[in-house]
């Protein structure tokens, strides 16, 4: 390896110097993203992605739609149910009309919270003032 950088020097002018060098001597996938890549290339799930997500017997391109589709029910969700959601259990709490309840945020910093903050949506209590 160093004869052969001795003799073509790795130099931002000689393109082909580069790929020569890198092609002799640096290792860019290792044995587990190659192992990856090649189930990639088969249509399997990549397993460093399994340990991440959801369990699945899916082919990789079904399972991607699937995971679309998971995510885009989560974000519906949260936009559409979970916010007036929490509004509805705290107005039955607290007897209130619903329509008299709104949402406000404090920044709490860089805290970092063990317990929810008095009055949030999390914790089912209600400050009122």
């Amino acid at each position: 390896m160093e004869a052969v950088l001795r003799k073509y020097p790795t130099t931002y002018t000689q393109n082909m110097n580069t790929v020569l060098v890198q092609e002799m001597g640096l290792v860019v996938m290792s044995s587990e993203l190659e192992e990856e890549a090649s189930g990639i290339l088969k249509g399997k799930i990549p397993g460093l992605l399994m340990k991440k997500s959801y369990p699945s017997l899916k082919l990789l391109g079904s399972y991607v739609n699937d995971l679309i589709a998971r995510l885009k029910f989560l974000q519906e969700w949260y936009d559409n149910a979970f916010l007036p959601g929490s509004k509805q259990k705290c107005a039955r709490k607290y007897t209130i009309p619903i329509d008299l309840l709104t949402f406000d945020f404090e920044a709490l910093g860089d805290n970092n919270c063990e317990t929810p903050p008095e009055g949030s949506v999390f914790d089912g209590r209600l400050s009122m003032g």
